[in-house]
């Protein structure tokens, strides 16, 4: 697919000019700076690169109704996560879901010191939770892979997955 293609020639090391005209491709011209938003600019650069039709806009929410939303996750398809800080949406292309371990509370085990003695010990547990990995923009004027976002938001309630969107014949630019 012509997407696809397109996702693998990224580079993903980018420097602020990038930004900016991921950031002019929506409609915006201002500087980039380390805090400014533009993975939702980023998404839309692509997909006009690949010649088909975002959403014009540089809010990660625009893409929670964008084209075919699609229940199983195919690579390269648009993902909308909630936003690190619990502040909005973030978004950029599926790559993989990706067991991490997390952090589940302590428990208390007993063990045997060097001289015979049984010990109580407590130790943290942890738990395997699938992840979302994605191929995105924002972080340290960089396009890179992340997988903080757990697939259920009852994994993690602040780093989550909101929905898979798939482009349609109308998001496709003719000729």
């Amino acid at each position: 697919d012509d997407a696809d293609s397109k996702m693998s020639d990224i580079e993903k090391r980018i420097d602020n000019q990038d930004v900016v005209k991921y950031l002019k491709s929506v409609g915006h011209n201002i500087h980039a700076d380390s805090t400014t938003s533009w993975c939702s600019a980023f998404v839309n650069w692509c997909l006009k690169e690949a010649k088909y039709i975002g959403t014009n806009s540089p809010g990660a929410d625009s893409w929670k109704n964008w084209a075919e939303k699609i229940d199983e996750p195919r690579y390269g398809a648009i993902t909308v996560v909630t936003r690190p800080g619990g502040t909005g949406y973030h978004v950029g292309f599926f790559l993989k879901i990706k067991q991490r371990d997390v952090p589940d509370g302590t428990e208390e085990i007993e063990t045997k010191n060097k001289r015979g003695e049984i010990v109580k010990q407590t130790r943290k547990k942890t738990r395997k939770v699938d992840h979302v990995m994605l191929l995105s923009g924002n972080y340290s004027s960089m396009v890179k892979e992340g997988d903080q976002w757990a697939v259920y938001a009852s994994d993690d309630e602040v780093y989550h997955f909101v929905s898979y969107h798939w482009p349609t014949a109308a998001q496709k630019i003719q000729g």
